[in-house]
């Protein structure tokens, strides 16, 4: 393998893998979006599901179990209508690096230890200084976050999470109902629909509008490089590797320059990051995938050079078999260039060519400067 086509895959993967580790850390720390906002009712799951009473308030709690990737949780939640959406969580050493770029902006509420300890997803500031101002949240914030992992208000529910949950017969009635009273207190402290016109919203239109753009971009450059992958079987080039080193030029910096658009278009909510990371990433994937193999189209697809015709052997042929059976044909003696050059033929054909048959090889220039195979021909009939 050429050493350039190595460094460039390094590279790549230093960009890809430290992004991919980032998302995934900064997802431990936001899991509660698709675990907790889901309502599971008083549906209860083991002994540790269903509803119990404190100072007048019914407090529902269910234990999930282990499902294949899916860890346990334990959760308590309340319902009513609230007038807020926010996410309180531990803060991570993620979240410090994501604020350091300027990616993500948490407002802060003027305790440096407590917003230190915590992560608010809210892109209301009159919300959070009201929320947080009182003593009392901020203890009961910390008497819950001894066990359990987020807090959650979103529409009619304020939920508590622990993920993973210890097994369900370690769970202790009595911290359930402790839990449940540092609820209650931030329950009296938010924002009622009757009550308020405080909304903590989490996304505004405009920002919502932007991040439809840029996933359905992505996603769309996406799927187009992968459609190009298809249509590259048929003007497929002897160098690929030179190719893509060669498209990495043009698609490199274009991919750059739409990450760091979408960074500023996207940048400064509390969880910007769970939306530019996978843009990010599709990005990325795309534009080089794109790039790639759009370019190996367009090099043979407007080509207009001659063909050539090059007589070659069959050193051999193997069979591939995985999730699918490829059946491939391996020449050599071709200008002493074509040695490991492999190809796929159908099982009717396979049957019929042997090591040592005559091939020949059609090719032209590309139009990109090339040279790709036209037609291939092997066997003595």
């Amino acid at each position: 393998m050429c050493p350039w086509t190595v460094i460039n895959v390094l590279i790549l993967g230093l960009c890809l893998v430290p992004a991919g580790i980032l998302f995934f850390r900064y997802l431990q720390g936001t899991q509660a979006n698709s675990l907790l906002i889901g309502n599971l009712g008083g549906k209860t799951q083991g002994s540790m599901g269903g509803v119990f009473t404190v100072d007048g308030y019914s407090v529902t709690s269910g234990y999930r179990l282990r499902r294949k990737n899916n860890p346990s949780s334990l959760f308590l939640a309340i319902y009513a209508d609230f007038n807020a959406s926010v996410l309180i969580r531990r803060e991570t050493s993620a979240d410090g690096f994501l604020k350091k770029v300027g990616l993500n902006v948490e407002i802060q509420t003027n305790d440096p230890v407590f917003d230190r300890e915590f992560y608010i997803e809210c892109n209301d500031p009159l919300f959070v200084s009201d929320f947080t101002g009182a003593p009392e949240v901020k203890q009961a914030l910390r008497n819950l976050f001894v066990q359990f992992d987020y807090v959650v208000v979103q529409g009619n529910c304020c939920k508590v999470v622990q993920s993973p949950a210890p097994d369900m017969t370690a769970v202790v009635p009595g911290i359930l109902e402790q839990a449940a009273r540092a609820m209650i207190v931030l329950v009296r402290h938010l924002p009622s629909v009757t009550g308020s016109s405080v909304s903590a919203t989490p996304l505004t239109d405009e920002f919502n509008r932007s991040y439809r753009f840029f996933l359905w971009t992505s996603a769309a450059t996406l799927a187009a490089g992968f459609v190009a992958v298809i249509l590259m079987r048929m003007y497929e080039p002897l160098e690929k590797m030179r190719l893509f080193q060669a498209s990495l030029l043009i698609s490199g910096p274009l991919m750059l320059m739409f990450v760091m658009y979408a960074f500023n278009e996207l940048k400064g909510r509390a969880a910007s990051a769970k939306v530019f990371i996978p843009v990010a990433l599709l990005v990325a994937a795309g534009f080089v995938l794109l790039g790639w193999s759009g370019a190996a189209v367009l090099n043979g697809l407007l080509d207009v050079s001659a063909p050539v015709a090059h007589q070659a052997t069959v050193g051999a042929k193997y069979v591939n078999r995985g999730k699918t059976i490829t059946y491939r044909v391996m020449i050599i003696g071709w200008n002493n260039q074509s040695d490991g050059f492999s190809f796929p033929v159908s099982s009717a054909a396979y049957s019929g060519i042997s090591a040592g048959d005559p091939c020949v090889i059609t090719t032209r220039s590309g139009l990109l400067g090339f040279e790709w195979v036209a037609e291939k021909h092997c066997g003595r009939v």
